[in-house]
């Protein structure tokens, strides 16, 4: 009888539990395409197409390597640095024009920065 091995992170990673492709089992076009809507809603993702300069890309694929990640999450890392810092901006500047009067916006999330009105 053969010694049961735990079932942890580590003992998938190593290997321990197996990693011989003879005994997967792929999963179907429908079945790929629900598992990937089931993480991009549980992630709050949504697929968008936009093209972009090679050099862009390129430039963008190697600063992920050197961050040893992905160029996707990096871009989305730099989109959501350019979103805080740019709603930020115009946060503080509606806060010069208003001085004591409420701002109203139509970004949920700019609207949540502005300052409430004393």
């Amino acid at each position: 009888m053969t010694a049961k091995i735990e079932d942890t992170l580590e003992a998938w990673e190593s290997g321990a539990l197996g990693k011989d492709p003879a005994f997967a089992v792929p999963l179907s076009a429908e079945e790929e395409a629900s598992d990937r809507a089931l993480i991009d809603q549980a992630m709050g993702l949504k697929a968008i197409s936009i093209r972009l300069e090679i050099e862009l890309i390129e430039g963008l694929k190697a600063i992920a390597k050197h961050y040893e990640m992905g160029y996707q999450p990096l871009m989305r890392q730099a989109l959501h640095r350019f979103v805080d810092n740019e709603l930020k901006l115009i946060a503080l500047g509606a806060m010069d024009k208003s001085e004591e009067k409420e701002v109203k916006v139509g970004c949920p999330a700019l609207q949540a920065a502005l300052p409430k009105a004393a």
